[in-house]
């Protein structure tokens, strides 16, 4: 068969290159093993090592095995982009879990029928008003059995939270003293134990149910498996062939929870062992400050 599009393709790119069908947590375990010590990722000024990333996403799975998530269990991440979002997104892969990434920017009503229609029975996210404040109501009621509740002074600078938490207590929300209310320094205490992943089939496990309105308007969960994004990293590798690895900086201003950003910005700079650079919002000026430091 004949491909006539190869003839447009630059030389560098192999049409033919095989991918190994791996886990999708392997992206992250491959580039704390070969980067441990680079920055893997910038907040606000906060920095993450690739070897304290897998070591806070090791510790989430344990604590998220033990709160029930297992092979095939749903978990809904409601965040902005933030370092917990990462962590947590690797941590259900790890427990075996789907992840399904929830937009901030729905209504209420629109959240609740997410959730309902794939069946999510726990979800991570920050004590927003724009976040937890949207399914507040839901958690308890079926299927939404738990919620994880992290702030963002969590993942700041010291001085940055401080300013966090007295500018903006406004936009925030209670955490109730619930037993289905889990915080999220309770997700990531270690019990000394040792992570053992959950054995998965990489072409037939699903690791990430993304809500897209592509083809009519109407949200629908696209299945995503293991094999799919971890070979959608290494694609995009191959077609950016002048990257180099453990030399790149990424601006993730794309919100994470959609699947380019997740993608290109995510699983594409962990795959190259990159900074990645968060912000929870777009702001020109901050974004045009941002380093090319080479870490």
């Amino acid at each position: 068969m004949k491909f006539p599009w190869l003839k447009t393709y630059p030389d560098e790119i192999d049409w033919r290159r095989s991918i190994k069908a791996l886990p999708l947590f392997s992206l992250l375990d491959q580039a704390a093993a070969k980067f441990p010590e680079h920055t893997a990722i910038d907040f606000l000024g906060k920095h993450y090592s690739y070897r304290e990333l897998r070591e806070s996403v090791d510790i989430a799975a344990k604590n998220l095995t033990r709160l029930g998530v297992k092979k095939g269990t749903r978990v809904g991440l409601l965040f902005p982009n933030c370092p917990q979002h990462v962590i947590s997104y690797f941590a259900i892969l790890k427990a075996g879990g789907v992840v399904v990434n929830l937009s901030p920017l729905l209504a209420p009503t629109e959240l609740k029928e997410q959730i309902k229609l794939v069946g999510i029975e726990m979800v991570i996210t920050l004590n927003l008003t724009v976040c937890y404040g949207k399914i507040a109501n839901l958690v308890g009621t079926k299927p939404l059995k738990k919620v994880v509740i992290a702030t963002l002074p969590e993942a700041l600078p010291p001085l940055k939270a401080v300013l966090f938490s007295f500018l903006k207590k406004k936009e925030c929300v209670p955490i109730p003293n619930r037993a289905d209310h889990i915080r999220w320094n309770e997700l990531m205490t270690d019990d000394g134990s040792v992570l053992t992943p959950a054995k998965i089939k990489p072409k037939d496990d699903i690791a990430v149910l993304q809500f897209t309105g592509g083809t009519t308007g109407t949200p629908k969960a696209a299945m995503l498996t293991h094999a799919n994004l971890y070979a959608n990293a290494v694609q995009c590798k191959e077609w950016c062939h002048s990257l180099e690895e453990g030399q790149e900086t990424i601006v993730g201003v794309l919100p994470l929870f959609h699947v380019f950003a997740m993608t290109v910005i995510m699983n594409l700079g962990i795959l190259l062992g990159a900074r990645m650079v968060l912000h929870p919002r777009f702001e020109l000026k901050r974004s045009s400050k941002i380093s090319q430091t080479k870490k």
